[in-house]
């Protein structure tokens, strides 16, 4: 249902568009960008819950929550970037 257009002439409203194919160039960039995004997400078992080691500090485990929150954050950047 279309607010504004009758039922019978609801498929004459709508245009089907047509595009192009995607750039070769901008494709490649967002397979590197899928391909870090993979790695950045695999890294930090830390956000996820797991348990440290069990003689691991409260400093030791908030370096590493701090390294892979940095991970994510700079792939975020690039990709705000771009």
């Amino acid at each position: 249902m279309v607010d504004g257009v009758p039922m019978d002439q609801t498929k004459n409203a709508l245009t089907v568009l047509q595009l192009p194919p995607a750039n070769a160039q901008l494709l490649e960039m967002l397979k590197l960008q899928l391909e870090s995004a993979d790695g950045v997400s695999s890294a930090p078992d830390v956000l996820s819950g797991e348990p440290g080691k069990s003689s691991e500090t409260f400093r030791g485990l908030a370096t590493r929550v701090e390294q892979a929150t940095k991970q994510m954050s700079v792939l975020g950047e690039n990709y705000l970037e771009f």
